[in-house]
């Protein structure tokens, strides 16, 4: 999940060519506040890659896709980026402290970044099923709080609770399926290998 000219500089870089697929062709010239939010979003990564502290760089965030979602819609990269930034600071904020805000905060989200990932990514995409299987654990975990009201207080798209568990039913067997897709090709992959080598 990167920006179009962080793409485009890699592709450029180690393959000589400026990718056209509808990703990078479609992604509209980014505004100066675009520029700015996409900035920010590239030093939380840095903080987070650096073990910083969540609690400080989540505040960010939130800003960054406040921004970026009134700014331009067509930055979908940056935004994705964004709320994946935000479950893992929300998910060790919640491991660290226990409070329902950080559980909410992830599965809101999840749920974002699912929704951008299954308009950018084929549907069998790794980073698809890391998000469904976020998703059905955060969905999981806001269940067994106050028993499932918070859940279907912060969530208006759940009628009740066993919507709610057949979503997250459905997510799980949907990361399951792209989880099996990808261990069979790499079990093919090494096969594949192995018989090169003992030829």
């Amino acid at each position: 999940e990167q920006s179009m000219s962080t793409r485009q500089t890699g592709l450029r870089k180690q393959f000589g060519f400026e990718c056209a697929c509808v990703l990078c062709s479609s992604e509209p010239p980014a505004s100066n506040a675009t520029l700015l939010w996409e900035t920010k979003v590239a030093e939380a990564e840095g903080q987070v890659a650096a073990g910083e502290n969540p609690d400080e760089i989540l505040p960010l965030l939130l800003a960054a896709i406040t921004g970026l979602e009134t700014e331009d819609r067509g930055k979908r990269m940056v935004l994705a980026r964004a709320h994946r930034l935000v479950t893992e600071c929300a998910e060790h904020l919640l491991n660290a402290t226990g409070e329902e805000e950080f559980a909410v905060r992830f599965l809101r989200s999840s749920i974002a970044l699912l929704d951008l990932q299954r308009w950018m990514l084929w549907p069998e995409h790794a980073d698809l099923a890391r998000s469904l299987l976020d998703v059905s654990e955060g969905v999981r975990t806001l269940l067994g709080i106050r028993n499932g009201r918070l859940l279907l207080h912060e969530f208006a798209q759940f009628s009740d609770l066993t919507d709610a568990r057949e979503f997250m039913a459905a997510c799980r067997k949907e990361h399951l399926k792209i989880k099996r897709c990808y261990d069979q090709g790499i079990a093919r992959y090494w096969r594949h290998r192995k018989s090169l080598q003992s030829t």
